[in-house]
């Protein structure tokens, strides 16, 4: 009896016609729940301020606290699950810590969102979200998620 070879993992490839990538196979469960996990982090609009703010250069819970609108213990419990998600990273100086995105892959995922968000004839109008609604639910779930370990 001959084993059937394993299932690679997506690997993404650049495509011939453009700069965009698109994956080889299908995602494995991992990658899909990483997945997941970013997405339901960036429904925040807090989140999403603070991500911006860290495209170009590193800063501290302060100074994105004030960039985000937020108080800095807020700024800080986000900063928080973005980094156990891996979307940031932080580097302690002295008694701060100045957070950076992760990579350039956030970056590049975090501008093609927003130039979704741009485009109002290319995504469907419907309800907004309110506070406390579904983005609650989503930012609950993928806390706990990485509580357990999961999504990564």
């Amino acid at each position: 009896m001959a084993s059937t070879p394993a299932r690679r993992p997506a690997t993404p490839r650049p495509a011939a016609d453009s700069g965009s990538v698109h994956p080889v196979d299908q995602p494995t469960t991992a990658q899909v729940n990483a997945a997941v996990t970013s997405f339901a982090l960036l429904a925040d609009p807090t989140r999403v301020r603070i991500l911006w703010a860290l495209r170009e250069d590193a800063a501290d819970v302060a100074s994105l606290a004030e960039i985000a609108g937020c108080r800095a213990t807020a700024a800080s419990q986000h900063l928080s699950k973005l980094r156990l998600a891996g979307l940031v990273e932080g580097d302690r100086q002295g008694r701060r810590v100045l957070y950076r995105l992760r990579g350039g892959h956030v970056r590049n995922l975090l501008t093609e969102a927003l130039f979704h968000a741009d485009h109002p004839g290319q995504r469907r109008t419907g309800p907004r979200l309110t506070p406390g609604g579904p983005q609650r639910w989503a930012t609950d779930r993928v806390t706990r998620m990485l509580r357990r370990g999961g999504g990564r």
